[in-house]
């Protein structure tokens, strides 16, 4: 879309594309350490390290707003305990130092989404794992709680600003009731306005079963802040058709006006970055095209 500042996901603009985010707004996207990146020959977290994802996210539904502008943001309206404990994993990958020892305590602060073009079940995604593609991903941006909110944190330039879960979705027959209901608003609302009022089970929408990829990255929209722990789930949830067509529907400009291409970043170098896998994954060796 259209941005309105400057910079949009089409691939073919050759004044606002992403090939061109540096020259507009983007103030760190030629940066080191952007992302996404293709999630491939990864090593095993250390073992003697405490690296488990423990999340308090609430069992019970939780009152969200879902907003449409070319994208779709969930932002909470209650003031439930949405925070999640990475323990030593920002340590590993370089986002906190080893000094500090206690660990980082990241406040939900929203998720949003990102899909591909009309049509295409076989793009959206912005990581790919191992060289592939999904339609969908869902991403849960939190803030370290040292920082007073989400602004504040990129404000501060620290490389221990944010942390950001990933979770993808694949063409399926099932989804969770979390994505019927966020699914259900798309169906029923103009694709500018903010739309309903949902409430939904944050952790229908994040599957921890398959164990998870992480490494130091980027804000994938500009400015592309490289202050972010990136962890990306490796189970691929699934969406009918019929929902992930909903969220394609709703790919407009600043104008409201329907546009083709979808919202996702193209892969960024990996820079001999390294990527780490939570010991239920068995990763394979990068491609010469996806390293």
């Amino acid at each position: 879309r259209a941005t309105g500042n400057g910079w949009n996901w089409d691939r073919c603009d050759s004044a606002q594309g992403p090939a061109h985010w540096p020259s507009n707004d983007g103030a760190f996207c030629s940066a080191e350490e952007q992302s996404p990146i293709d999630l491939c020959g990864a090593e095993a977290l250390p073992a003697d390290r405490t690296t488990t994802l423990d999340f308090t996210y609430p069992a019970a539904a939780v009152a969200m707003e879902l907003k449409s502008d070319g994208q779709a943001y969930l932002s909470q309206k209650g003031t439930e305990t949405m925070t999640l404990d990475a323990n030593d994993i920002p340590r590993i990958v370089g986002r906190q130092a080893e000094s500090e020892t206690t660990d980082i305590t990241w406040k939900f602060a929203q998720a949003h989404f990102h899909w591909g073009r009309d049509g295409h079940m076989y793009e959206g995604s912005e990581h790919y794992i191992e060289g592939v593609q999904h339609p969908l991903e869902i991403h849960f941006v939190h803030h370290n709680s040292k920082y007073a909110d989400l602004g504040a944190a990129l404000a501060s330039g620290n490389k221990d600003a944010l942390l950001v879960v990933g979770q993808f979705f694949e063409v399926g027959d099932s989804m969770s009731d979390a994505m019927a209901a966020i699914t259900a608003a798309f169906g029923s609302a103009s694709a500018t306005s903010t739309l309903h009022d949902i409430n939904v089970k944050p952790m229908e929408l994040i599957d921890q079963t398959g164990g998870f990829y992480t490494y130091k990255g980027s804000l994938t929209t500009p400015t592309c802040n490289p202050v972010v722990t990136w962890v990306v789930m490796s189970k691929v949830m699934t969406i009918p058709r019929s929902a992930l067509d909903l969220f394609q529907d709703k790919t407009v400009d600043s104008e409201g006006h329907k546009v083709s291409h979808g919202n996702f970043r193209p892969l960024q170098e990996r820079d001999g970055r390294d990527v780490y896998v939570s010991k239920e994954v068995k990763t394979l060796a990068c491609s010469a095209e996806g390293a």
